[in-house]
């Protein structure tokens, strides 16, 4: 009898350990399956998600670079916080350095080796905003990360960007970091009022050594209080080798402009350019010996005796003589304009017994000049 109960302790053992076991491997298959369908739908999400850089990235300041992406996929992207940034690059230390860093996601302006989303768009060049659902990377929208990276990037330097989304996603893309332009001449402009003066590339240069000329434009940030720049809001450094940028102000006075310089890729500044503009002085032209019959009169023309000014017609050159002939006299007098010259309107006669002089300065209201010696011989 207790054979027969062993027999069936040790069968009922045997029932229910094939049971138990059943049943585990039922839920070891449906653990198994659910994990295949888990991978099936993650491997199916990874394959429906894709980013596509868009042209190079731009750096806005010597820490600061812009990376373009579309959504090339057809997976809605969120979760920025939960996006990796890698980036591996040589710095511009002398001799160069190589760094890999893990950037920080910021919510706001990125800041030491962090990273933001500037934007979302339907087209990130025009700037042209996301019509739909804000925040959400849908399929064919741009976003654009904004990098701090330091130390920065050395100009001629490589860098690969990683770019990791959370559904195991990861983009790597490599570039040449840009040499920037170079402000290597600015000089300002000192210019006579009511004349156009010139800034040509000895008052304002800036080079680059891997863009030509047209390729570096200027943009006027704060243009002179008055007076006309022309080109007035923009102009390429091709145009001041060509002699076409300048500058006319009637009045007086300091004044300037302040621009930034960009090559497509870097913008450097801002600057200040400074115009003074200032009142021409008078220049002697001709002092000629005037010739004069003993008892004679003779008129003084422009030919003998002529002062120009750059700002100011003749009306405005005021000749004063300071010594007076002595064997003859002038007519109108001591006094006399740049016009009365030019009219044929002063006249020496003379009335004594050998030859004259006189001496004068020339004023055009602000500059004065000489004073200078006018010699009348008696033959």
């Amino acid at each position: 009898m207790e054979n027969v109960l062993v027999a069936f302790v040790v069968i009922f053992v045997i029932v229910f350990a094939a049971l138990t076991l059943s049943e585990a491997m039922i839920a070891s298959q449906d653990t198994l399956q659910v994990s295949f369908q888990e991978m099936e739908y993650r491997l199916g999400d990874q394959n429906r998600t894709s980013l596509s850089p868009i042209d190079e990235p731009a750096f806005e300041s010597t820490y600061t670079a812009t990376f373009a992406y579309r959504n090339t996929g057809s997976t809605r992207l969120t979760d920025f916080d939960q996006w990796d940034v890698i980036v591996q690059y040589f710095d511009d230390d002398e001799p160069t350095n190589f760094h890999i860093s893990r950037l920080n996601y910021s919510a706001s302006a990125p800041f030491g080796n962090e990273w933001t989303v500037e934007g979302i768009y339907m087209d990130a060049d025009e700037a042209v905003d996301e019509l739909f659902e804000p925040d959400i990377l849908n399929p064919g929208e741009e976003i654009v990360l904004s990098l701090n990276i330091a130390p920065p990037v050395g100009p001629g330097e490589t860098i690969q960007t990683v770019v990791s989304t959370p559904n195991g996603i990861s983009m790597a893309t490599q570039f040449t970091r840009n040499i920037p332009p170079e402000l290597v001449t600015n000089l300002g402009l000192v210019v006579a009022h009511g004349k156009a003066g010139t800034i040509d590339t000895t008052l304002l240069q800036t080079t680059d050594a891997d863009d030509e000329a047209q390729d570096l434009i200027y943009t006027v940030l704060t243009a002179p209080a008055a007076g006309a720049l022309s080109p007035t809001d923009g102009f390429a450094q091709a145009d001041i080798d060509s002699g076409l940028l300048t500058y006319t102000n009637a009045i007086s006075g300091d004044y300037g402009f302040e621009f930034t310089v960009s090559d497509g890729k870097d913008m450097i500044g801002p600057y200040l350019f400074t115009i003074t503009v200032v009142n021409a002085e008078p220049v002697l032209e001709s002092d000629a010996e005037l010739v004069v019959a003993s008892g004679g009169t003779e008129t003084i023309t422009s030919a003998m005796l002529n002062v120009t000014d750059a700002d100011d017609p003749p009306a405005n050159l005021t000749y004063t003589v300071t010594s007076m002939p002595t064997q003859g006299t002038l007519n109108p007098g001591p006094v006399f304009s740049g016009e009365h010259i030019q009219s044929g309107l002063l006249s020496y006669t003379h009335s004594g017994s050998g030859d004259d002089s006189f001496e004068f300065s020339v004023s055009d209201g602000e500059n004065s000049i000489g004073p200078f010696t006018f010699r009348i011989r008696a033959s």
